[in-house]
C-alpha cells in the first residue's frame, strides 16, 4: 500500500502550489515518522478504493480495505500519542501538523467533512501555537487575546513553511464550511517586525501590495494573502452591524481591500510585461496565472458587494467579471485535455483555485449561457479540499431550478433544458426581466446527517416581498438530498440522473 502511496496518490495530491509539502515533507517523514507512515497508509487504502472502484461483486475486497483503513489509522494514532505529549518539541509539532494534513486528507476522501473540520481545527490550533513558541524563543502559551500573523511564504524552504501553506489554504476554505471566516493571520516576511516577532495587524492599513513583483509566487503569495484579509471581513454571512452600509469604518474597510485588489491587477500586469517570452509560454505559468486572474475576478465580486442592503439584482452588474471566471476555467480545462491523460488529472488538491469561484457565478450570475457554463464547469474539475464540486453541483442546479421555475413532475431536470447552447444574451439586456427579484435566492446552506454523510439537507433562502416592493421577511425552502461517493455520482451527473425530493 505504501507503494500505491508514493507513486499514486502523491502525484494525485501534489498541485501546481502543495507539490512541495507532498513530495519533501510527506514522504520523506514516513521514512522517519511511524504515525506518518501508518497515516499514509491509511490514506492509501482509501485512495485505492476511490481511484479503483470494484463492482458488488467484490465487495468482500472493499471491506477488507476499508478495515486495513481502520487498522492502519489506529496505528497512527497510537504512534502520535508520543508526539502529543512533547507538543513543546518541534519535531512532535511537525509530526503531529503533518498527520493532521493526512488525516483531513483521508476524512474528505471517505465523505466525512465534519470530521475533516474537526481535525482541522485542532491543527491550526497548534499550529498557531507552535509559531508562537518559536517567535517567542519559548515553549509557553500566548495570552488567548494575542493573535500572531503566520508568514505565508512565496518560496517555501522549510517543512514550517510547507504546513503554513496548506492549512492557510484549507483556513480560507473554512470560511464556507465550519468556520464563519479565516482563523489564521497571513504575512509576508515584509511584515515580520525587527524583533523576529510576527504580530497581527490591528488595522487594515497594515495590507503592503508592492507596485511590481519579482515572480508569479510573489503576485500569488500576496493574492492569497488579500483573499485571507477579504473574506475575514466579508465572513459566510454579514452581520448587521458590522457590514451596514451606515458603518463608515466598514465602508472604509471594503473601499481599502477593494483598493489593494486594484493594486495587485496592476503590479501583476507588470510581470506580465516584464516576463520573458519563454516564462509565460510555460504551462506552469498559465495554468497559475488563470487561477490567480479567476480568484481575483471573484474577489473584486465578493468584497465590493459585501453589504447588507445589497439586493440580488446588483449582481447583474458583475456580468463581466463572471464571464472571465468562466472563460479561463475552460482554458484550464481545455489546457489540462491537451496536455494529460484522464489518469494524471488531479482530482484532489488541497489549494483553493476554481471551484469557489464557479459556485459563486452560479449563485449570483443569472445570465443564462454563463450560468450554465459554470455548472457544467462544477462537473468537470477536481475537489479542493474542502469544497466538493459534485456537491456544489448539486446545490447549484436546485438553485436554477428554483429561480427559473423548471419543475417538471417527476423529472425534475430535464437535459434538454439545461442545453449548454443557449446564446449569450448582450450585457445591456436587464437581466431582472429573465428572474424577477422576487424569485432569487439569496443563500444556501447544506447540513450532513452525522449517522449518514450519504443524506443531507438543502436549505435555500428568498426574500418574501409586499405589494409595496418591500422586503418583509425570508422564505425557506428546503430538500433533501443524497451524496454518493464521487466517482459514481460524477457518472450520474452526466447523466442527469439525480433525483431530489421535496420537503
Amino acid at each position: 500500500m505504501f507503494e500505491l502511496f508514493r507513486s499514486k496518490a502523491i502525484p494525485e495530491l501534489a498541485s501546481i502550489r502543495s507539490t512541495g509539502f507532498w513530495h519533501n515533507v510527506v514522504l520523506p517523514a514516513c521514512y522517519s515518522e511511524p504515525a506518518i507512515l501508518h497515516a499514509s497508509i491509511a490514506l492509501a487504502c482509501e485512495f485505492g478504493l476511490c481511484a479503483e472502484p470494484k463492482s458488488s461483486s467484490q465487495a468482500d475486497d472493499n471491506e477488507s480495505v476499508r478495515l486495513d483503513a481502520v487498522v492502519e489509522y489506529n496505528k497512527a494514532i497510537y504512534y502520535l500519542k508520543e508526539h502529543i505529549t512533547k507538543q513543546s518539541n518541534a519535531r512532535s509539532s511537525r509530526a503531529i501538523l503533518i498527520t493532521c494534513v493526512l488525516f483531513i486528507t483521508l476524512e474528505l476522501f471517505t465523505g466525512r467533512l465534519q470530521k475533516a473540520t474537526i481535525h482541522l481545527d485542532q491543527g491550526r490550533k497548534l499550529l498557531l501555537q507552535s509559531y508562537i513558541a518559536q517567535s517567542n524563543g519559548s515553549t509557553t502559551d500566548a495570552p488567548e487575546n494575542e493573535t500572531k500573523a503566520l508568514v505565508f511564504a512565496s518560496n517555501p524552504e522549510s517543512v514550517e513553511d510547507e504546513l503554513v501553506n496548506i492549512f492557510a489554504h484549507l483556513d480560507i476554505q473554512s470560511t464556507y464550511f465550519g468556520s464563519n471566516r479565516p482563523q489564521l493571520k497571513l504575512a509576508t516576511h515584509s511584515s515580520i517586525t525587527s524583533s523576529g516577532k510576527s504580530n497581527c495587524p490591528k488595522s487594515p492599513t497594515s495590507l503592503v501590495v508592492p507596485s511590481s513583483f519579482h515572480s508569479i509566487h510573489e503576485a500569488n503569495q500576496h493574492l492569497v494573502i488579500i483573499m485571507n484579509e477579504s473574506l475575514t471581513f466579508v465572513g459566510h454571512s454579514f452581520d448587521a452591524a458590522r457590514h451596514t452600509l451606515q458603518n463608515q469604518l466598514s465602508n472604509f474597510h471594503r473601499q481599502y481591500l477593494y483598493t489593494h485588489l486594484q493594486d495587485w491587477r496592476q503590479a501583476y500586469e507588470r510581470l506580465c510585461l516584464e516576463a520573458k517570452p519563454q516564462q509565460r509560454s510555460d504551462r506552469m505559468w498559465k495554468e497559475q496565472s488563470a487561477l490567480m486572474l479567476i480568484q481575483h475576478a471573484w474577489l473584486s465580486v465578493i468584497v465590493p458587494s459585501s453589504y447588507l442592503e445589497i439586493e440580488e439584482t446588483e449582481y447583474d452588474s458583475y456580468l463581466r467579471h463572471f464571464t472571465t471566471i468562466v472563460d479561463l476555467v475552460s482554458s484550464i480545462s481545455l489546457q489540462r485535455d491537451e496536455e494529460k491523460t484522464g489518469s494524471d488529472h488531479n482530482h484532489f488538491t488541497f489549494e483553493l483555485g476554481v471551484v469557489p469561484p464557479l459556485w459563486w457565478t452560479v449563485m449570483k450570475c443569472r445570465e443564462p449561457s454563463i450560468r450554465r457554463k459554470a455548472l457544467s464547469l462544477l462537473s468537470q474539475v477536481g475537489r479542493e479540499g474542502l469544497w466538493d464540486p459534485v456537491l456544489m453541483h448539486y446545490l447549484g442546479r436546485e438553485i436554477i431550478l428554483l429561480e427559473e421555475e423548471v419543475e417538471a413532475e417527476g423529472m425534475r431536470l430535464a437535459s434538454s433544458y439545461f442545453s449548454l447552447n443557449d446564446e449569450c444574451i448582450d450585457e445591456k439586456e436587464d437581466l431582472s426581466t429573465l428572474i424577477p427579484l422576487h424569485r432569487r435566492i439569496s443563500a444556501a446552506t447544506v447540513s450532513f446527517n452525522d449517522k449518514d454523510p450519504a443524506t443531507f439537507q438543502m436549505a435555500f433562502l428568498r426574500k418574501q416581498w409586499d405589494c409595496d416592493g418591500v422586503s418583509t421577511s425570508f422564505e425557506q425552502i428546503v430538500r433533501d438530498g443524497y451524496f454518493e461517493g464521487r466517482q459514481r455520482q460524477s457518472q450520474r451527473l452526466s447523466k442527469g440522473a439525480f433525483n431530489s425530493e421535496n420537503k
